[in-house]
């Protein structure tokens, strides 16, 4: 295809240009962007890198930006997400073109970059220096305590609850100093989409937390805390459950677990892709849940 493309990046402040990049988030992926920026949480540091025909976008990337702890150490990182190139404009380098100028951009900005992506993908993101890491998540099984109650759900539709959800997630204390990933936005982005009803508070605790049961499984997303309990405070809250096992989506090494259960690989569908400073990979750790993006 012999006609010139148009490249354009951080355009979001053209409304025109922003729906399209919706448009192509949400019907090539189903990321619902509408929705996040409906509720007024679109994010500047939400930047995109596409290649335009006329007024439709056929090849894009975006990076994110996020601030880490990894290993111990503050780093500031990209996560890449909506890698697409439209069937018909494929086979012309497109996308080689748009990661050349994402990591010309990410170079002095951020210690690495990181995407989750489909394990058959492995040799697309390889020449792009990319490299596959193991994530292993946390699995405990509910030991003999006494239940609990005093945790209360959080009302999404509520004023009230929502801004103290938002306060508790700018305030929160750190789950691992293996691997952290902070960005309010981000966290709101999943809390309020995939898991408005799956947010509780445990006033004796001072803390949130998000989980879902299903068929005997508990799997805790994130703790929201000024001040992280150790596991064994939050667990007798989640024993008014049926369940034989709780799966924890986070690396969590500040809750005190050590001897309470084991890390196994994880399960997720998607694996994780990293280039750059990312020391942990010899360790069993997982990025949160709420980090994709």
């Amino acid at each position: 295809m012999d006609k010139k493309l148009a490249y354009r990046t951080n355009y979001c402040k053209d409304q025109s240009l922003k729906r399209k990049l919706i448009q192509f988030a949400e019907t090539t992926f189903g990321i619902p962007l509408l929705q996040w920026d409906r509720m007024g949480m679109w994010d500047p540091k939400f930047r995109p890198f596409s290649f335009f025909d006329n007024n439709k976008i056929v090849s894009n990337i975006c990076t994110y930006e996020v601030n880490v702890v990894i290993a111990g150490k503050k780093k500031k990182a990209a996560i890449i997400s909506t890698v697409m190139t439209d069937p018909a404009y494929r086979h012309q380098g497109l996308v080689r073109d748009l990661f050349e100028k994402v990591h010309s951009w990410c170079e002095t900005r951020y210690d690495l970059c990181y995407l989750f992506a489909n394990k058959t993908v492995q040799k697309f993101y390889q020449p792009f220096g990319y490299r596959m890491v193991h994530e292993h998540q946390f699995v405990i099984k509910p030991g003999d305590t006494s239940k609990k109650t005093g945790i209360r759900k959080l009302d999404m539709t509520n004023k009230s609850d929502l801004s103290f959800l938002k306060m508790m997630i700018r305030q929160r204390d750190i789950l691992s100093n293996k691997c952290t990933v902070l960005n309010d936005r981000l966290s709101l982005f999943h809390l309020l989409i995939e898991f408005k009803k799956n947010i509780y508070y445990i006033q004796e605790l001072d803390v949130i937390l998000v989980y879902v049961v299903r068929k005997g499984r508990l799997t805790v997303i994130d703790i929201y805390g000024r001040d992280i309990p150790a596991f064994e405070k939050i667990e007798p809250y989640l024993c008014r459950h049926k369940i034989s096992k709780i799966v924890l989506a986070f690396s969590p090494d500040r809750l005190k677990v050590k001897g309470r259960g084991q890390f196994v690989p994880s399960t997720a569908s998607t694996k994780c892709f990293v280039r750059g400073d990312f020391a942990i990979v010899r360790h069993k750790f997982m990025f949160p849940y709420t980090s994709c993006a």
